[in-house]
Formats: structure tokens, C-alpha cells, sequence
């Protein structure tokens, strides 16, 4: 399998260093290729024709093309032979193996040549080139150390940056915030663009938390004085610069929200598996600084949005109404006046429904296509266009990724392309993120890191492979990847599962999903209207857990560990009830799909079934403080309702196997941990509503068969059944076996990897033929009732 990067506009080591946890950076490590080429017997072509600049010349030459690497390091070879003493060929033959994958080889080029450059003007040098590698390998510790000592050797804004980089990726925000104060004090800083120093200034914002800054100062993070030292930080980040773009006092209140919000966001994900302190909770603190925003500029449309998406994401549920109401109004406003919106797509995901969910992402499709589609080359990449299979006679399927590999898109991808019928597709993965070790074992034909490809970059790279069929897994989730998308790099493209509604353009031929999920037509108002036509598989969603984590199953049988007594043990290890002395209502979604709607129901069982308690997951931080408070004040003492901390993926589903019965979200309902949950042989009861983010679950319920007993059709049913099951012994064991043999069976639509397959294949199948024969794209393909 091949492993290629593709690189835009030359990312080269001064621009691009810094690019970790969802951050902006001016400069960011950049892209470094796996190329699994062995060296052999290659040579410099060069060599005897002429001396040492002649062969470093011809290497760099070399080392600008991917196919030519093993050269390059035969002309670097053959340059240190001739100039023993010079640390510079042995540099560059580092870096090179660096990107060759050969990492054991490029830290012994590069220790060689911190020996040999020791004293000199070219030690920094060395030294940032050992950082390239470690970062690459996320040994951020080493990569520390390494960049400290070019910035000893020489200050400059880029290597402060490459410090933070590692600081932030090794936990340290304070050390990362300092790292970033002296960027922006060192004296070549004048040497970056404006737009480089928006993002170094935002980025001190960033990290001019109330916390970091407090421990700078010594103080405790929460009195007064902390949270108006980090406001003066971030002021005193920006003050003074024309570049800043700081228009007002509004926008400094609107940027520091903004700083702490991201904060949050930040250390939530890379503290998924953390305890309670690991995550920050300064949601009244942003929204403060919003609200003071909007009153010093009531037009601030981005403080206002950004309200909502706080209030949103942190239970804050009055705020979220007033909020909401606004962002509405808003983008009614905006949309009839032809404006562009003040929203993400992500944001506008949370926020609407139906139509009007639609003209939104009808209307941020036309402006990326406007300001990120090159028009001339869209028409050369579409006139490009294979007309045939390939010369083996396969289909090349092309996938573009975005997601990590706890997200359900890596845990389904390599158990799913796996089974795809391999004589029949050639399969490539487009992968959007940095170099991922997880990816090495997917057994695809070749992967491509997109890197920093802009979107006629990325686009190229798809077209340069002939791909016929693009199954897009992220779509208006990565815009970069949209990008790419709508610059038609293959005659078809379709989005499944990453993007779990209209992507807004025709560009975009199909969204795959299932009889559940999708309306009975794309341009059904009243869900939606879609600008794809649809391709109606068999179940929406596919499971590998069987697969994976079959070394659980004699675990969660429900008969087998209660007899054992190992279910009242995790129940007393987890700090639940013990088995048949109390009901567990649980629900494991992040919180902000729960709404005061769906705490009116919860308290509704909770009131009907007194010995239960509700087992919920705090993540994010901020919400546990908000929902507990809003079940207090209606009667639900606080010993009734556990939070616990997340885990890692390996251990969920063995405690979730603790719960009695899983109570589904209204608005946004489990997808990946649905499947979780069932896999731990949970029912799960569900409410659909319209949109495919509140059907998922009843999608895989009613794939299992299981929709008879676990999806309602109103609030007063979904409570009644709960409270049913809570309380009938007989009818639970008997859902609960139900749902253990749905997972168990052969041919499940859901947990067994080659039926689902089946039906992909047999979709992909069907709208090849149909572009390959020229006909009028049909507005659905349907083969959900075909049988494996």
C-alpha cells in the first residue's frame, strides 16, 4: 500500500509549525510523507559530476519530489562523504528520512549533525530539524527539547511558536502561553504577514485564559481580579497594532469570549479521558463577554451567534432560548437580503430544522463555492472525468477522512474496506488530518495525507487518481474537504454518515442513507428539502465492535454476570445501585443534545420509578453544574442523578453494560454510542423526530428489529415505556435478550460488517451504472430491501 502526502503552496518549516487542537496558527509542523520505498541500491545521478555544492544542490533538487527521495539521500550521502566536517548534508539527509518514514535513520543523521554544527551559526538549524521529527511522531517532550535549544541559539518568532506547539501538546498551556508572549516580542516578528499576525495575537488570546494567567500571577483562578487580568492580557496582546484588525472595544470583548470558549473547547477534547479538573468551566465568564459585545455594538452579529453556540454546547438553557430566537431571526434576515450568513455550518447543524435548515446550507454552499472553487479548473477535472473502469477493470472507490480514531467513522472504516469486494474496487483513502500511525493497518490500496492542500490542490490529488465514485465522510464538518468536493474531482460523489444532513449543491450527487433517516423524497419540505438525490441503503449505520471487542461478549450477557455477581461488582466499582436494588436510566451523549424538554421527561420516569437513579456522563464540565441544578429545582434530590468521567473506548462498553435501559435525546440522538450501547447488550429507547440527527437511533433499532419495543412515537410514550420497563422484571428480560440476540445474529443489518457491505455494494453498484449509462441522475436509488 502506497503512502503519499500531497502539499499545496510549498509548506515549508518557517510557515508552517503550529497546528494542534483545533487552532488557527500562523505556522504549523506541515506535512510530512510516509513513503514505504526502500532505499536499495539507489545512487546519486549526479555523482563525479562535480563537487560538495553540486551534490547538495542535486539533493534538494531530488528532495522536492516524494518519487525521488531515495536519491536525494544517496546525493546527501555522497555530499557528507566529500565534506566530513559539514553538519548541512547530513541535516537534510535527516529530514529526508523523516519524511521517508525512516525515523530511527533521520535522528541519527541529525544528532550527527548537532555534533559536527556545535558553536556555530547553524546549530538552530539542526536543532529545529529535530523538532520537525519528533513532532512528526508526536514525542513532544524531545520535540521541547529540542526547539528550546534552537531558541536559546537563536530567538526568533517561529521558534517561540514551535515551543508552544510542543508546550500545549505536552499539557503545558501556561509554559505555551509564554512561548507565545515571546513570539510576539522577538525581534523578527515584523517579518509575518498580516494574516500570521491576526492568528499569533488570537492565539496569546487563546491562552490568556483566567487560569493560565493566574498561575503566571500566582493568584486563585477564581476571584475577580484574575478574570480582569486575562481580559488585560488579551488587550495587552493586541494593543497597539493596525494588524490586529481589532475594530472596537466590542470586538476586544468579542475575541476574549471567544479565547475562552476555544479554551474550553481544547482541553475538553484532549481531556476526553480525563478527570472533572482536567476540563475549564469560564462558559458565564465568555458569555459575559459576549453579552458586553453586542451592548457596546448591538449589530455584532459573531458575539451574538457565538452566544448561542456557548449557551448551546454548555446547558446554559435560558440563554440558549433568548440566543436561539436571535440567530434565527438573524439568518431569516440574512437570507432574504441575500447577505452572507454569520454562522457555520456546524453551528447552523445545532441550531435549525427543516427548511430552514436547508436555505442555510443551501446558501454557505454558494458562498464556498463563490470564494473556494477555482470555475476553470472545476470544468478541466470535470471534462477529465473516467468513462470506464479502470484498465483491471475496478471501480475506484475514493474516501476522504477527517476523523480520529475514536470517532465512528476510523471505528467502522478499516473492518468496513476490509470486506469491500476488492476485484471489484480499488480503494484509496484521502485522509485530511496530519500523518496518522492508526491509518498504517487499513487495508486499502493507498492512502494520500491531504495535509494543508488547498482546495484545486486536493482536488487534483483525487482527479490525478481516476476516481470514479468519492464517498465523502465529512463534507460541510471539514470545509477544507468541501472544498475539494466541489471542485467535482470524480463523477460521483457521495456523503455518508460524517454529515448527517443536506450538504446544499447539486455538487454533492447523493447522500447515502437508510428508509428511517432520509424523507420520502429529497424535496420533502417538511424535513428538509435536499439538494442530493438519496441513496437508500439497508441500515444507515455499520458496527466492527464484533469484530474488535468479540473478548467482551461472555461479559454482557446480562443472565451469565449477574449470577456471577460481576454486574454488582462494576455497579459498586462505578458507584450505581447494586444489581435488582435500583433501576439505572442512563444516557452517555454529550450533553449538549439534552434540552429542558428532555429533562421534563427524565424527571417524569424519576418520579414514577422512585429507587432509580439517572447515570449520565459529564462532558462536557460546565453542563454537570446546570443539568443537576435544573433536576434540583424540580424535586430531584442529588444522590439520584451519577456523573462520571468519561473513558477510554476500550473500557465504555464493558460499564455500560452496568445500565438497565439507555434513555435516547430528543433532538440529537446517539449514533456511535448507540452502537456502543447495544454492543454492551443495553436497550436503548428512543424518540425520532425529523431531522437524521434525531433518527439515528431509531435507524439502528428499527435495522435490529427492535423498533416494536424500543422507539416511541410521543413524550407521553417514550415515558410510559421507560417507566414500563423499569418496572415489569419480565418484560425487561425479555427486551434485554431481545437486543443481545439482534447483536449476535449472523446476517444483522448493523453489527455484521459483511451484510451491511453487501448493501453498500450493491448502492455503489447501482449508481455507477447509472452514470456509466448516461442516464438522468434518478432522485433515489433504493436498495434497502435488497437481501445478502
Amino acid at each position: 500500500m502506497k503512502r503519499l502526502v500531497v502539499r499545496g503552496a510549498d509548506v515549508a518549516f518557517v510557515v508552517a509549525l503550529l497546528m494542534a487542537a483545533g487552532a488557527v496558527w500562523p505556522c504549523a509542523h506541515g506535512v510530512r510523507a510516509r513513503l514505504h520505498e526502500r532505499r536499495g541500491v539507489a545512487r546519486c545521478p549526479e555523482a563525479g559530476e562535480g563537487g560538495y555544492e553540486a551534490l547538495m544542490a542535486a539533493g534538494l533538487r531530488h528532495a522536492q519530489s516524494n518519487a525521488a527521495l531515495a536519491k536525494a539521500l544517496a546525493c546527501f550521502d555522497a555530499a557528507a562523504a566529500s565534506s566530513p566536517r559539514s553538519p548541512e548534508p547530513l541535516r537534510e539527509a535527516g529530514l529526508v528520512a523523516a519524511r521517508a518514514g525512516r525515523r530511527v535513520e533521520a535522528l541519527t543523521a541529525l544528532r550527527k549533525a548537532a555534533a559536527l554544527a556545535d558553536g556555530s551559526g547553524y546549530a538552530h538549524r539542526v536543532y529545529a530539524a529535530l523538532y520537525d521529527v519528533h513532532a512528526g511522531s508526536n514525542a513532544w517532550d524531545k520535540a521541547a527539547a529540542a526547539i528550546s535549544k534552537a531558541v536559546d541559539l537563536a530567538p526568533s518568532c517561529v521558534y517561540y511558536q514551535a515551543l508552544a506547539q510542543a508546550r500545549l501538546s505536552s499539557g503545558d498551556v501556561l509554559g505555551a502561553w509564554r512561548a507565545l508572549v515571546n513570539a510576539r516580542a522577538a525581534p523578527d516578528v515584523e517579518r509575518l504577514d498580516a494574516a500570521q499576525l491576526v492568528a499569533l495575537e488570537t492565539n496569546i488570546g487563546r491562552l490568556s485564559s483566567p487560569a493560565a494567567v493566574a498561575a503566571a500571577a500566582g493568584d486563585e483562578p477564581d476571584s475577580e481580579a484574575i478574570r480582569s487580568r486575562g481580559l488585560d492580557a488579551f488587550a495587552a496582546a493586541v494593543a497597539g497594532s493596525a494588524k490586529a484588525g481589532l475594530s472596537s472595544s466590542a470586538e476586544l470583548h468579542y475575541r476574549y469570549g471567544t479565547a475562552l470558549t476555544e479554551a474550553m473547547a481544547r482541553r475538553r477534547w484532549s481531556t476526553l479521558a480525563g478527570s472533572a479538573d482536567d476540563q475549564f468551566d469560564y462558559v458565564d465568564e465568555a458569555l459575559a463577554q459576549f453579552d458586553r459585545a453586542a451592548e457596546i455594538e448591538p449589530n455584532h452579529h459573531h458575539a451574538r451567534v457565538s452566544a448561542f453556540h456557548s449557551a448551546n454546547y454548555n446547558c446554559v438553557f435560558d440563554k440558549r432560548a433568548e440566543s436561539h430566537r436571535y440567530v434565527e431571526a438573524l439568518m431569516e434576515s440574512q437570507l432574504a437580503a441575500g447577505a452572507d450568513l454569520t454562522i457555520t455550518p456546524e453551528m447552523a447543524l445545532l441550531a435549525f430544522d427543516g427548511p430552514l435548515l436547508a436555505s442555510v446550507n443551501a446558501r454557505l454552499a454558494t458562498e464556498a463555492e463563490r470564494d473556494h472553487v477555482n470555475a476553470a479548473v472545476k470544468a478541466e477535472l470535470m471534462a477529465g472525468w473516467p468513462k470506464e473502469p479502470a484498465s483491471d477493470g475496478r471501480i475506484v472507490l475514493g474516501i476522504l477522512n477527517t476523523w480520529g480514531p475514536n470517532a465512528i467513522m476510523s471505528k467502522v472504516m478499516d473492518c468496513m474496506v476490509s470486506v469491500l469486494d476488492r476485484t471489484k474496487y480499488r480503494i484509496v483513502l484521502f485522509d485530511l488530518g496530519a500523518v496518522r500511525g492508526y491509518l498504517e493497518s487499513w487495508p486499502v490500496d493507498e492512502v494520500v495525507y491531504m495535509g494543508a492542500a488547498d482546495g484545486v490542490t486536493g482536488a487534483r490529488a483525487i482527479a490525478s487518481r481516476n476516481v470514479h465514485i468519492l464517498l465523502d465522510c465529512s463534507s460541510m464538518k471539514e470545509l477544507r474537504g468541501f472544498y475539494y468536493t466541489l471542485h467535482r474531482p470524480a463523477p460521483i460523489a457521495i456523503s455518508w454518515l460524517g454529515w448527517p444532513t443536506t450538504s446544499g449543491t447539486s455538487a454533492v450527487d447523493y447522500i447515502a442513507g437508510d428508509p428511517v433517516v432520509l424523507p420520502k423524497s429529497p424535496g420533502d419540505a417538511s424535513r428538509g428539502a435536499f439538494a442530493e438525490s438519496f441513496l437508500v441503503l439497508p441500515s444507515y449505520f455499520v458496527s466492527c465492535h464484533r469484530a474488535k471487542s468479540a473478548a467482551l461478549l461472555p461479559h454482557l450477557s446480562l443472565a451469565k454476570s449477574e449470577r456471577s455477581g460481576e454486574r454488582s461488582a462494576l455497579r459498586a466499582e462505578i458507584g450505581l445501585p447494586p444489581a435488582g436494588s435500583g433501576f439505572v436510566f442512563a444516557n452517555f451523549n454529550q450533553l449538549y443534545k439534552v434540552t429542558p424538554a428532555l429533562l421534563d421527561a427524565w424527571i417524569d420516569v424519576l418520579d414514577a420509578v422512585p429507587s432509580a437513579v439517572l447515570w449520565l456522563l459529564r462532558h462536557p464540565l460546565p453542563g454537570e453544574r446546570r443539568i443537576r441544578k435544573y433536576l434540583e429545582s424540580r424535586g430531584i434530590s442529588r444522590e439520584r442523578v451519577v456523573f462520571t468521567h468519561t473513558t477510554q473506548p476500550e473500557v465504555f462498553i464493558r460499564r455500560a453494560s452496568a445500565a438497565d435501559l439507555f434513555l435516547d435525546n430528543f433532538i440529537y440522538t446517539g449514533g456511535a454510542t448507540t452502537l456502543d450501547t447495544l454492543f454492551a447488550g443495553v436497550p436503548v429507547l428512543t424518540l425520532p423526530g425529523n431531522r437524521i440527527v434525531a433518527r439515528m437511533s431509531a435507524s439502528i433499532l428499527t435495522a435490529m428489529e427492535l423498533d416494536d419495543e424500543l422507539v416511541a412515537s410521543s413524550v407521553d410514550e417514550y415515558v410510559a415505556r421507560a417507566v414500563h420497563l423499569a418496572t415489569n422484571v419480565d418484560e425487561y428480560v425479555r427486551v434485554r435478550t431481545k437486543v443481545e440476540a439482534a447483536r449476535d445474529a449472523d446476517n444483522s443489518r448493523v453489527f455484521d460488517v459483511s451484510t451491511w457491505v453487501s448493501g453498500l455494494e450493491a448502492g455503489l453498484d447501482a449508481v455507477w451504472r447509472a452514470w456509466e449509462g448516461e442516464q438522468a441522475k434518478p432522485q433515489v436509488v433504493d436498495v434497502s430491501q435488497r437481501q445478502a
